[in-house]
């Protein structure tokens, strides 16, 4: 069967992760005017902080493998894996480098910031794309997050909830809305890396820390990342808890009902994508990891 960490960069898991080890605390600095950013809190604030290049553009794969790991304690593979999706799906396999928006000297790749490959529809906090700014972090939406804790801590049902609100809202009112299982998978991985990279051992974040890392895009004082790494097997975990808590659609494929059955989910998914299959194959060249055949 397939590994877990495969199929979280198959289905572009690439955008987000957080915490500090390696690298020692770093000051921090605001974005210049020539600095680019994405709509991922988590790599933004390693940029922000000098941890990966300040400029966001041109990160090699082993820079950003090393700060997943020092700075959100996210298992080697899983690091591995998110990284080479990330070159995959969004910068240029050649170099081995991805940026947060577009490559330097290129007018094609357009980074992270790229619609339906890492980026989404009814994402937490940005706006869909057929409504204009899916970059940047939108007040309202993140005011209506918060107003879901009514003062308390963001929790799995807090964050499972406002999931589905925002389900609700994009397929009532996009035209275009897209929510197949890459969008699926990539939604609710980043409810689970939120809260087990930004939430540490606790896995659930105090409002002064989303505050920091979603608002400011800064590591909050006193932050401490996750005391065990964050496996991909815990990511699956939360990532069905939230889901069966307030389920939503897939377009084009049931949602799988047990872990047991997510290999064989991203291998059927795989062929939805244009792209699907020739990324399975490139990250298991890059991991090792083998592609299942009994599906």
């Amino acid at each position: 069967m397939y590994s877990a960490p495969l199929l979280l960069g198959l289905l572009g898991l690439t955008a987000c992760v957080s915490s500090l080890t390696i690298h020692p605390r770093v000051s921090f600095s605001p974005p210049g005017p020539t600095d680019q950013r994405s709509p991922c809190p988590a790599l933004n604030t390693l940029a922000n902080h000098g941890i990966i290049n300040h400029s966001g553009q041109n990160f090699k794969a082993d820079d950003v493998i090393n700060a997943l790991q020092a700075v959100y304690n996210l298992a080697p593979a899983v690091a591995k894996t998110l990284t080479h999706a990330a070159i995959f799906l969004t910068g240029d396999i050649l170099s081995q480098t991805f940026s947060l928006g577009a490559l330097a000297g290129s007018t094609t790749v357009s980074g992270l910031s790229t619609h339906n490959k890492i980026e989404h529809d009814a994402s937490l906090t940005r706006q869909d794309t057929a409504f204009g700014d899916s970059h940047d972090l939108d007040p309202g939406l993140y005011s209506e997050l918060k107003q879901l804790a009514n003062g308390g801590d963001i929790t799995i049902d807090v964050l499972s909830l406002h999931r589905l609100n925002r389900y609700n809202h994009s397929a009532t009112n996009n035209p275009s809305f897209t929510f197949g299982p890459i969008q699926w998978f990539t939604a609710y991985g980043e409810v689970a890396l939120a809260l087990m990279s930004f939430g540490g051992d606790a896995q659930s974040v105090s409002q002064d820390v989303m505050d920091s890392f979603f608002l400011r895009q800064q590591i909050p004082d006193g932050y401490q990342k996750p005391s065990t790494p964050v496996t991909s097997t815990g990511m699956n975990k939360i990532i069905f808890s939230a889901y069966n808590k307030n389920p939503t659609p897939i377009q084009g494929l049931p949602a799988p009902k047990t872990m047991d059955e997510m290999a064989c989910f991203i291998v059927r998914s795989s062929g939805l994508a244009s792209f699907g299959p020739k990324l399975l194959q490139y990250l298991s060249d890059k991991t090792g990891i083998p592609i299942p055949s009994d599906c």
